[in-house]
């Protein structure tokens, strides 16, 4: 590639001659992975207390590493379930909100079984439902970006298409939802902490028979142990004792638990080495990449700066049973998600301002002393 003069430095305007419906294919194109990654991946939500949850609560949800937490959490849970039921698979999948917080951690999740008035009809997801089919959605775009990224790799042209591939990584990124695409479903409903039911509103509903199944299946579960360690007759059936109740998850140092994270920590080190390797050869700050690519890398590097950062950091406390990553009720965490979306805006209008069609009809970021239109066009038409 040709290097470029100083004049590279700065934002050019080159998009003075694309045409108001060129634009809104662009927008289109640049939102669906972003569009397609929260949809898919913010959970179901719960309020368990009588007011409404406050408007920036809801900012946390849609960080993007809310989500991949998320993801890792469910599939970590399964791994260490003894007795995976319908009811705990609907209440992992749920975001609990107590009042003050959020809060899915496994003994929260026990606890608000009660509320569950309509659980899945099964253990993991069908291939036919609305979950799997996002989970094929999500599947289609990854595909589209990575092969993308292997033809750019392979041809030599760094991507630089405008506003278009603003989000492509976080498509990358979505193939994360394949580990555990058959726990995550939507088809269950709990009672809210404002349906006059499990407060001081009147008297409790009668539960339903697959709760009173669960229930005896694990009263009786707890009596057998019970009976066994010391010899004694069970309570009676649905008797609580003393003390928080035991939950049905094995340990965090489970062999299961153990070799899932450490797969997941591997990724997360290799994520930290490519982005090391990236900075030290220029990819990112070089007279080669106009303002829009610069900007863009800067994006990326911090989001996945922060991801190195904090999930080791929760999995080396033992703070991984919660659904809600831990951070998520620390007001920096939403005052930096707040961040991050204003700077992908940024990076969009930058984008937008610097992005000419060449003579082909392929959109570009270059500027035109790189030289690089016939090599994009002989790429990309």
């Amino acid at each position: 590639m040709a290097p470029l003069n100083a004049e590279a430095y700065g934002i050019h305007l080159q998009s003075q001659n694309i045409q108001f419906n060129e634009w809104l294919a662009q927008l289109t194109q640049c939102l669906a992975p972003w569009a397609t990654h929260v949809l898919v991946g913010v959970p179901t939500i719960v309020n368990l207390a009588d007011e409404s949850i406050p408007w920036h609560c809801y900012i946390a949800l849609y960080n993007l590493l809310s989500i991949l937490w998320r993801y890792f959490i469910i599939c970590d849970r399964r791994l260490r379930c003894r007795e995976w039921t319908p009811g705990r698979m609907a209440a992992t999948c749920t975001m609990f909100w107590d009042g003050k917080q959020w809060s899915s951690t496994e003994r929260e999740t026990e606890e608000q079984l009660h509320r569950l008035q309509r659980p899945p009809p099964y253990t993991r997801t069908p291939i036919l439902s609305v979950p799997m089919l996002g989970t094929m959605v999500v599947l289609i775009r990854c595909s589209q970006a990575l092969y993308e990224f292997i033809e750019v790799g392979s041809s030599g042209v760094l991507l630089a298409q405008g506003v278009a591939r603003v989000f492509f990584l976080i498509a990358v990124a979505s193939l994360f939802r394949l580990a555990p695409a058959f726990w995550i479903t939507q088809e269950f409903a709990f009672r809210d902490g404002r349906g006059g039911t499990g407060r001081d509103e009147g008297p409790r509903a009668p539960a339903p028979a697959f709760e009173l199944t669960e229930q005896r299946t694990r009263a009786a579960s707890l009596c057998t142990k019970s009976s066994r360690s010391n010899g004694t007759i069970p309570a009676a059936e649905g008797a609580e004792g003393p003390g928080p109740k035991p939950t049905p998850f094995e340990r965090q140092t489970h062999p299961k638990a153990i070799v899932w994270r450490t797969a997941v920590m591997s990724l997360n080190f290799a994520i930290f080495v490519g982005q090391i390797y990236h900075i030290a050869h220029g990819f990112t700050f070089s007279r080669s990449n106009p303002a829009s690519n610069v900007a863009l890398h800067f994006l990326y590097h911090s989001l996945m700066g922060v991801m190195v950062i904090l999930f080791p950091y929760f999995l080396y406390r033992k703070r991984a049973d919660d659904v809600a990553i831990t951070c998520m009720n620390s007001t920096w965490y939403v005052g930096w998600t707040v961040v991050w979306y204003l700077g992908a805006a940024t990076v969009i209008a930058i984008n937008a301002v610097e992005m000419p069609r060449t003579h082909c009809g392929a959109y570009t970021t270059y500027l035109p002393a790189a030289e690089m239109d016939e090599r994009l066009c002989r790429y990309f038409t």
